[in-house]
């Protein structure tokens, strides 16, 4: 039985796609889960997690998702630790590596400028406050 197991989804922000020496594709980005607690007048809460993919499930990310995107990914824990180049001191850091992910909403499905269809045919500037703007994301 595997204990170490993730099950997450969120909306995906900026992504680093790149290869490694021996031409393995990997891709880094940043999943925010966002939460509101039920009392009135609560604030939302953001969480940032780290996520990366190796081969071919780095491959499909590339390919298919976007920076806005809400997926829902399967992978495991991994912590990496390292001595910072500038400052000396230790850093860890703590990624979810992913093992499969499915589209829940994909960003190329909205429109660009959030713009929302109304009943007569024509466009409004009604923001759909599902979705974090650019500016919220920190990367």
């Amino acid at each position: 039985m595997n204990e170490n197991k993730v099950l997450i989804t969120g909306t995906v922000g900026m992504m680093k796609i790149f290869q490694s020496q021996g031409g393995l594709h990997i891709v880094k980005f940043g999943l925010c889960k966002s939460s509101k607690a039920k009392t009135p007048g609560s604030e939302w809460k953001y969480q940032w997690f780290n996520c990366v993919a190796f081969g071919e499930t780095a491959e499909l990310i590339e390919k298919e998702i976007t920076k806005g995107c809400k997926i829902y990914i399967e992978g495991r824990l991994s912590q990496s630790s390292w001595k910072d180049k500038n400052t000396g001191e230790n850093r860890t850091s703590t990624d979810i590596i992913i093992n499969s992910f499915t589209i829940v909403i994909n960003s190329a499905s909205i429109p660009t400028d959030n713009y929302e269809m109304n009943l007569g045919a024509t466009q409004t500037n009604k923001k759909d406050e599902a979705f974090i703007e650019d500016d919220a994301i920190p990367f």
